[in-house]
């Protein structure tokens, strides 16, 4: 058996897996200045109220939201960057872009690292790797004791051209730690072996800067595991949709930036294609925020340019879009106006319905106010809500100062949270050139189903799917797949000095690397899937279109295959000019997915009649509606809005005008009828 668990912003979720037998799925309300201790409790939890075994689990999965918030945050290490001498500014300089043109007060995104910690080395690679000066020791020595005398927690070290000569970086690294013990130091030519020089010193930075954090959290949960007796090996969910093992995880932990989301895209993917969808847009509706990604023909959207907080990132992610719109989104009158978001109220104190001291109402006071949410059966009835006292901060913040009813107020913060979501899938759909109309909207966290219904009408999205499980589908998604590691590196290399024979020393070299990590983990190459591709672009220009390829190396086709995709992305290709191959990367996946989507089990004893019903604020005007348990429903069941379906760890609201069948694996196929032209099965 496994344990699949992704740490949130507001709640731990837990998801157990068996072979043959139905998930196991439950939260705990998390702990933010002690993420293990969250952790640590549920599987204690697990022990103590469900009577398993520690013994009993192969395996423990993990996402961690760590990375992420002390980068959000601006609390990670205090970090220190050593640098080619000349390039000290260039995480100062940053990139020449404007994204708002006409804005003469613009302000750049400030680095994690000042100018004050950011330190000059005496050497020099060249652009053909060749030693234009040799790392000086002596100046080196003493920049080592300036750099004790700050007391760093973290160094990071990107050199110029060190992807092609590593040789400088490394010597700093081994006389960093034979210096300093316990000094968290990351080489831009381990983290990122690529060139562009911005990308490849944030990236590095961030890995600094994060790595003591991450650090801490596994030995925590390690040692913590051990303590309960648990002998599962802990895995943790990288930000690309892959698993890695814990001392990869302490090496590379910018790796994780995405890792609890990035689960749940892999998770609304299979779900996807279990019910014979093949574009989607995935939302991810936490506590916290909203996560929005677009998958087509059912693969995951990988992006090397991607980033937190502003803040460029350069190893591969799941493309995801991430607003401040989640359940805990603030709700307030700012000069006459009301805003939701993206402030939140997090795990503590909360929405003001916990009772823990919140004073100021969120998206979810609004949706108990308005009896979208069952106070009494809020995760299953693990956490009872105060209604009153959602009422009362409605009332005295929002419903008072804009003349309105409680419940209209209440009404008024769903319709403005709904407004940002829109904003958020019209982000990653309209803007980018693609009609939202033709993609299955997938709402998962606890509170993506409330108001999924609303986003497709606003969207003109014609079906949802509504999973089940939905509120724990991260976790999920982490059971779903297998270890994934990959390899790069940059050695740019025009058309006509392109041979076979260098593809393969290229491939050969990055394919032993990531052989040789899944070799640790167990795992023989016949169990593992390999992809090779390069990014190829026309001389002259300044990014790259990936091409797949593979051995025997067929320049030639490679050639043509880039030229057609070319085509495909921009709309024009030019056959007559000369290309250049810049990076070169492997992707390894293991196999070992822990769980398979199960049909429901037959039952004709279940009635397809709803098991109460409650009063709900809809379209102006309160309505006595249906409600449905989720465990009851049977394949080939329609339930007509409105209606709601309810879970232990989630709510799901089919609004008036729409209808929901339940499929085979229980998931709900959502119809709108007002909608835009749509998928079908």
């Amino acid at each position: 058996m496994y344990i699949a668990i992704d740490t949130g912003g507001t709640f731990t979720d837990f998801v157990v897996s068996g072979k043959g037998e139905d998930l196991l799925t439950f939260k705990v309300p998390s702990t933010p200045d002690a993420p293990a201790s969250a952790v640590l409790t549920g599987l204690q939890r697990l022990r103590d109220e469900y009577g398993f075994s520690a013994a009993s689990f192969d395996g423990i999965l993990f996402g961690t939201t760590i990375a992420t918030n002390a980068v959000i945050e601006r609390k990670g290490a205090r970090t220190a960057l050593l640098t080619t001498r000349g390039t000290r500014d260039v995480l100062e300089i940053q990139r020449l872009w404007r994204p708002r043109l006409f804005d003469l007060y613009i302000q750049k995104i400030p680095p994690l690292v000042p100018r004050r910690w950011r330190y000059e080395v005496d050497e020099r690679v060249g652009a053909r790797a060749e030693i234009v000066e040799a790392l000086d020791h002596s100046s080196t020595s003493d920049l080592l004791e300036r750099l004790g005398a700050e007391n760093f927690d973290a160094v990071a070290v990107c050199l110029l051209f060190a992807f092609l000569h590593p040789d400088h970086e490394k010597t700093l690294k081994r006389l960093l730690e034979k210096r300093y013990p316990g000094i968290a130091v990351s080489i831009s030519s381990e983290i990122s072996p690529q060139f562009r020089e911005y990308e490849r010193s944030s990236t590095t930075v961030v890995n600094a800067y994060v790595m003591p954090a991450i650090r801490d959290l596994i030995n925590q949960l390690e040692n913590g595991i051990a303590r309960q007796a648990f002998r599962a090996s802990l895995q943790v969910m990288q930000s690309n949709g892959g698993l890695m093992s814990t001392v990869e995880t302490r090496r590379f932990p910018v790796r994780t930036l995405l890792s609890g989301p990035a689960g749940g895209v892999v998770g609304a993917v299979e779900i996807a294609r279990s019910s014979g969808l093949t574009n989607l847009i995935a939302m991810d509706m936490g506590g916290t925020s909203l996560d929005i990604s677009l998958c087509q023909d059912n693969q995951l959207v990988l992006t090397s340019e991607g980033g937190i907080a502003g803040i460029p990132v350069q190893v591969p992610q799941v493309d995801v879009h991430t607003i401040g719109a989640g359940g805990g989104s603030i709700a307030e009158v700012v000069r006459g106006a009301l805003k939701v978001g993206p402030d939140s109220a997090g795990a503590e104190p909360g929405p003001a319905c916990y009772g823990r001291g919140g004073q100021r109402p969120t998206s979810t006071d609004a949706a108990v106010v308005l009896g979208l949410i069952d106070p009494d059966y809020f995760a299953g009835g693990d956490i009872p809500l105060a209604a009153g006292l959602a009422v009362t901060a409605m009332e005295r913040h929002i419903a008072v100062p804009l003349g309105l009813s409680v419940v209209e107020a209440a009404a008024a913060v769903v319709r403005v949270q709904v407004a940002n979501m829109v904003n958020g899938i019209r982000a990653v759909s309209v803007e980018r050139g693609l009609d939202a109309r033709s993609f299955t909207l997938i709402p998962f966290g606890g509170a993506g189903g409330l108001y999924a219904g609303l986003v497709a009408a606003e969207m003109g999205m014609g079906q949802i799917l509504l999973p089940a499980h939905a509120s724990v589908l991260s976790a999920m998604g982490m059971l779903l797949t297998g270890l994934k590691y990959a390899s790069s590196r940059t050695l740019l290399t025009v058309e006509s000095d392109a041979r076979p024979g260098l593809f393969t020393t290229v491939f050969d070299e990055l394919t032993a690397k990531v052989y040789g990590l899944m070799r640790d983990e167990g795992l023989a190459p016949e169990d593992v899937l390999l992809t090779m591709r390069c990014d190829v672009r026309y001389r002259g220009q300044a990014y790259e279109i990936p091409v797949e390829c593979g051995p025997p190396f067929d320049i030639s086709r490679i050639v043509q295959d880039f030229h057609h995709q070319h085509r495909l992305t921009y709309g024009h290709s030019d056959p007559a000019e000369s290309i250049e191959f810049v990076t070169f990367h492997v992707v390894a996946i293991g196999s070992g997915s822990r769980f398979s989507l199960l049909p429901l089990k037959g039952n004709p004893a279940l009635s397809n009649d709803p098991d109460r019903h409650r009063s709900i604020f809809l379209d102006g005007r309160h309505l006595k509606v249906p409600v449905y348990a989720r465990d009851r429903l049977v394949s080939g069941q329609r339930l007509d809005g409105p209606a709601v379906v309810e879970e232990k760890t989630a709510t799901a609201m089919i609004y008036p005008g729409h209808f929901a069948t339940c499929d085979a694996f229980g998931n709900l196929l959502v119809t709108t009828l007002d909608g835009g032209d749509c998928e079908k099965d």
